[in-house]
């Protein structure tokens, strides 16, 4: 049986500062420097480049191994090829666990895309209350006040989406990496 190998801390790849960081991963086997074989597919029929490479923004491709076996994984950048971290004895999620990251990186996308509508909502706020100039009149106020509350509803909807990602992640705190970015993000809307 097959499982995806996610290495969460460097999948994406980023930079101390959180920037894409194209890189390199190198699977072996436990406790040796032998390369080892890693899929690019369920069925374990097509074997990735030793070293994997990510993209520009860091993805990389995604990653199957046998479920049983167990990995040292060495994480480097691609320019340089300097050295940023290994992992010992990583083996490929198992079933219950792959369901929690396609349920948290769901969620995760969701609170991305609210934090954006209400980012673009604020910017529509700021026009508008521009526009409104004097706030003395009760209907403009009340005007105001109404988008202003649709910004506020965007900002809980991208903060619900970030708790539903946080939710998602049963006991494997490393899923949500990514998530707790967009959540930050979301919060800090609010």
């Amino acid at each position: 049986m097959s499982g995806r190998q996610i290495l969460f801390e460097a999948t994406p790849s980023r930079d101390e500062n959180g920037r894409n960081l194209p890189a390199k991963l190198r699977f072996f086997l436990p406790g040796t420097s032998i390369p080892t074989t890693v899929y690019a597919d369920q069925g374990l029929t097509v074997p990735l480049s030793f070293p994997i490479l990510s993209d520009s923004a860091g993805r990389f491709p995604q990653i199957w191994a046998e479920e049983s076996k167990y990995f040292d994984v060495v994480w480097s950048d691609l320019a340089n090829d300097a050295f940023i971290r290994s992992f010992s004895d990583v083996r490929p999620l198992d079933d219950a666990v792959l369901l929690s990251a396609t349920q948290a990186d769901a969620a995760a996308n969701a609170a991305m895309a609210s934090a954006a509508e209400a980012a673009a909502t604020l910017v529509l706020i700021e026009t508008q209350i521009a526009d409104l100039g004097d706030f003395s009149d009760a209907v403009i106020a009340a005007e105001a006040a109404a988008v202003i509350a649709t910004a506020a509803s965007a900002s809980a909807v991208a903060s619900a989406a970030a708790a539903a990602a946080s939710a998602a992640s049963i006991d494997t705190d490393q899923i949500m990496t990514n998530s707790r970015a967009f959540a930050i993000a979301a919060a800090s809307l609010l």
